[in-house]
């Protein structure tokens, strides 16, 4: 069932996302509401999804390498709808849906098999695997905000001022709230390897990865502090960072164990 609901999850996300992309290029409002309307749906049907999980298998469930994707992209909806409340970083819907989808899929097809063995399940390995999520999550949020910055620098540099142009946010707004997403992450995701490492996890491929990440995105956050580096290199460090952490964490997935 929970394959189920999350198949039809997906499909709303990614149609979500094909309709805000198709208003985002158009002139006028003609196709706002629907939009909206769809992303709304798709929103709500993965709080849903959630609730599915929760009731069926308990918050244990989400602990299952086949609910991984699940639980990220329900931290990543969360996001993003709290993100739709300041309506000019309204777009990043654009990106986070499609992404949210593409995870959903993942969630359908992946094995049931836990991520912790039977008696492993610490308060500390709970904590661990709740902060990953939510680091890796804001790095998602700050990494599409940064891909949306990279799509407006591009636009300036064409000239090209048509509706893309005109709906999304300044260059100057996307940069700054991109960095207050990646420092909420860094926290996070900072305070999970070291939860990782005192719960027991060893030093391998997962460890290495995660590590990584974290070098990546301090790096971010010590050439913006210490030599005030903004603009087009920062956003692709961002999303590039996004992308090692994500591979990470799959990594963490596919492999077996949080420790």
């Amino acid at each position: 069932m929970v394959s189920l609901f999350a198949i039809l999850a997906a499909v709303l996300h990614l149609g979500a996302g094909i309709l805000l992309v198709s208003d985002l290029r158009r002139e006028g409002d003609g196709m706002r509401a629907v939009a909206r309307f769809a992303a709304d749906a798709a929103l709500v049907s993965l709080g849903l999804l959630g609730t599915v999980v929760l009731v069926s298998q308990g918050a244990i469930g989400l602990l299952r390498a086949s609910q991984v994707g699940i639980a990220l992209a329900m931290v990543l909806g969360a996001g993003t709808w709290a993100l739709r409340f300041k309506a000019s970083l309204r777009p990043i819907a654009v990106i986070t849906l499609p992404l949210c989808g593409l995870l959903l899929l993942f969630s359908a097809f992946e094995s049931q098999r836990p991520l912790v063995e039977d008696g492993g399940v610490s308060p500390l390995i709970l904590v661990h695997i709740g902060l990953v999520l939510v680091g890796l999550g804001s790095f998602g949020l700050g990494s599409a905000l940064s891909g949306l910055y990279l799509i407006q620098e591009h636009q300036l540099r064409r000239r090209s001022f048509g509706p893309l142009f005109q709906r999304l946010p300044s260059l100057e707004e996307l940069d700054a709230a991109s960095f207050r997403l990646v420092c909420l992450g860094f926290v996070a995701f900072s305070v999970a390897i070291l939860l990782g490492g005192i719960a027991g996890a060893t030093l391998d491929a997962r460890i290495a990865l995660s590590a990584l990440a974290w070098i990546c995105f301090a790096a971010v956050l010590h050439t913006r502090l210490m030599s005030g580096w903004r603009g087009r290199a920062s956003a692709w460090m961002t999303v590039v960072g996004f992308g090692v952490a994500l591979v990470a964490v799959s990594t963490y997935v596919f492999a077996g164990g949080a420790g």
